[in-house]
């Protein structure tokens, strides 16, 4: 059973790009039944696109086609598998985009609260102090 995160709170985004290959589930995420329907606008201009993440949470923004990447516009992960996608998919995917990303996160109740850094790729997770 993975830890999960409860709440999500972005605390400033400012132009992350995250390639749209990196927010797929590995091959090994999908024999174990892990599975996601991507929601792509065409009729929207510019183009739209919503990837849901574990129970709870998206990430939502335009999908750039001459470089492959989403431009995000809200992010956010929490509820049941969440633990497992945040470790497996979205750090991984962080760790390819462009950008700055800050945001906390309170997991299983309130046991751990962290924050979580990322600019152009280089992600940094620490301890949360209220």
């Amino acid at each position: 059973m993975s830890y999960n995160i409860d709440t999500w709170k972005t605390k400033q985004m400012i132009g992350l790009r995250i390639p749209i290959e990196a927010l797929q589930y590995s091959e090994d995420m999908k024999k174990r039944g892990w599975k996601k329907e991507c929601t792509i606008n065409m009729d929207d201009n510019p183009i739209t696109v919503s990837i849901p993440m574990a129970d709870g949470g998206v990430v939502e923004g335009i999908l750039l086609f001459d470089t492959k990447e989403v431009e995000v516009s809200k992010i956010s992960l929490w509820g049941e598998g969440s633990g497992t996608e945040y470790h497996e998919l979205l750090l991984p995917a962080l760790k390819k985009s462009t950008g700055k990303l800050i945001a906390v996160l309170i997991w299983e109740g309130g046991d751990s609260i962290s924050q979580l850094d990322v600019f152009n790729g280089n992600v940094e997770e620490s301890d949360y102090e209220l």
